[in-house]
């Protein structure tokens, strides 16, 4: 899981998974672009609301191919990630609303054993 792109990643086991809405755990997701600032909660707390607001409020979609808004920052895969097939989800500003207000979810998914699994999930976001 990747809270930004150029953030470290965090490692979730397959066990961790089943819990994590409820896990009381809190992680280092990354930093704040603009602010600095960590951001350190559980995955309810962090992560949760930004697949909401970004994931679940998509309206565009796309194979092995990043949508997203305006931004003065970089919208890459994280290195080593660009061998994976992965859908894009991305959410436009609202019309009439702040065209820094988008957001967007890379998906990543692989094959293995002859079932597909979900690999990472990397969020991008206007940044300064």
């Amino acid at each position: 899981v990747h809270y930004n792109w150029w953030s470290d990643e965090v490692w979730l086991r397959h066990e961790e998974v089943d819990s994590l809405f409820t896990d009381n755990t809190d992680y280092t997701w990354g930093v704040q672009d603009g602010s600095g600032l960590e951001q350190i909660g559980t995955f309810s707390e962090i992560m949760l609301p930004m697949l909401q607001k970004d994931l679940l409020g998509a309206s565009e979609y796309a194979c092995n191919e990043l949508l997203n808004g305006g931004t003065a920052g970089l919208v890459v895969l994280p290195e080593g990630f660009e061998q994976y097939n992965f859908r894009s989800f991305y959410r436009p500003f609202p019309e009439g609303g702040v065209e820094m207000d988008w957001g967007s979810w890379a998906v990543g998914f692989e094959e293995w054993d002859g079932n597909w699994y979900i690999t990472y999930i990397v969020h991008y976001q206007w940044e300064i």
